[in-house]
């Protein structure tokens, strides 16, 4: 997305998936069962705010957890974004994504 950043992409993404699949659907503003690529990238200029385009970009999980945090917050979703980096064993990865 050329208008937001990767870091805007991943939050969008992950708030789709939430919407979709995790019973949060505030955190998509537009037609959950009709996705179109215009919403998508109104939802991605949406986004720009929280993990705006930095000279590094979002180089940071830290920036990350705390743009997308503010993003949920607004949405009034509570959920905690806990970091993990990556430096972990791939097993471990394995297992913290499946719980």
């Amino acid at each position: 997305m050329k208008i937001g950043g990767c870091a805007a992409v991943t939050a969008c993404d992950v708030s789709i998936y939430l919407a979709l699949y995790r019973g949060l659907p505030q955190l998509y503003p537009f037609d959950l069962q009709h996705l179109t690529r215009a919403d998508y990238v109104r939802f991605g200029m949406m986004m720009k705010p929280y993990l705006r385009p930095r000279y590094m970009g979002v180089d940071k999980l830290s920036l990350f957890i705390e743009g997308f945090g503010g993003y949920l917050y607004d949405r009034g979703v509570t959920l905690s974004l806990v970091p993990w980096e990556g430096e972990h064993e791939e097993a471990a990865t394995v297992r913290q994504i499946r719980r």
